[in-house]
């Protein structure tokens, strides 16, 4: 299975430089199958001639380059922002497919609590994989309004997220909110017990 990777650049505020360059890392990623850009809808509308890329559903042959990159010394990681709404393949939810065929010790997992907006929860992905993850970005959510709130806030147990980061390996955290947001929740954080 390749790799979904999200292919940042500066957004709206991109050159055509920039565009040009992000077409061409798309390229290479379905082209080499190391991976494919999980935000190829955003694409396909600013390049309307880029076919849709795809799944592919082997893994690749011994070394893979997350072997090759572990080898070196690397820790590879995969974020689990931007592909998450792609729901499944055949049937089966993606996310958990990535758990399934990515080697624990080639690919470690950040974890982007804001994907609750999608149903995925922090704490039972931290129980149901223990040691996979290497860090977190933290974001309150307020499930009544469906929007991303202060930590501390809003309808999520922290205390509860941070006990089973411990169980998911989470070694590196992440305030990933706004200016205004992140100072409204730095008083909880320093008061959190876990």
């Amino acid at each position: 299975m390749a790799i979904p990777c999200y292919v940042s650049g500066k957004g709206m505020y991109a050159t055509e430089r920039t565009r040009q360059f992000k077409v061409t890392v798309i390229e290479q990623l379905e082209a080499t199958g190391i991976g494919y850009d999980t935000r190829y809808r955003y694409y396909q509308r600013q390049f309307p001639t880029m076919a849709p890329p795809a799944l592919p559903s082997p893994l690749p042959p011994n070394p893979s380059p997350r072997e090759r990159a572990h080898r070196a010394g690397l820790q590879q990681g995969l974020h689990n922002e931007g592909f998450l709404d792609e729901k499944t393949v055949d049937g089966q939810n993606v996310y958990d497919l990535l758990f399934k065929f990515l080697d624990p010790k080639l690919v470690k997992f950040q974890y982007q609590v804001s994907s609750i907006e999608w149903g995925f929860h922090a704490v039972h992905y931290f129980r149901k994989y223990p040691g996979r993850f290497i860090s977190m970005h933290a974001q309150g959510w307020d499930a009544k309004t469906r929007k991303i709130v202060a930590i501390g806030q809003g309808t999520l147990n922290w205390k509860q997220i941070f006990e089973a980061a411990k169980v998911g390996g989470i070694k590196n955290y992440f305030v990933e909110v706004p200016l205004p947001l992140m100072k409204a929740s730095m008083p909880y954080l320093h008061k959190l017990q876990v």
